[in-house]
């Protein structure tokens, strides 16, 4: 349905000046873009949510890890 609506746009292309083209491309362009991301976003809605790692905590770990590593060298 989408591409039938951007092709009966196309139809007066011979018709149309230089900056009419451009025009609509650009307006097709945005159009695309938009439907694009309202499709990431719908898609990423449906997505179950993974909750994000806390920062604070990974870098505390990361600096436990390396105490336990230099403890056990020595």
């Amino acid at each position: 349905m989408a591409v039938k609506a951007a092709a009966d746009r196309l139809r007066d292309l011979d018709s149309m000046d230089n900056n009419a083209r451009y025009r609509l491309a650009l307006t097709l362009a945005l159009e695309a873009n938009a439907n694009r991301v309202a499709a990431s976003r719908l898609l990423r809605s449906l997505q179950p949510s993974d909750p994000e790692p806390d920062k604070a905590k990974e870098k505390k770990d990361k600096k436990e890890k390396k105490k336990k590593k230099a403890t056990s060298e020595e």
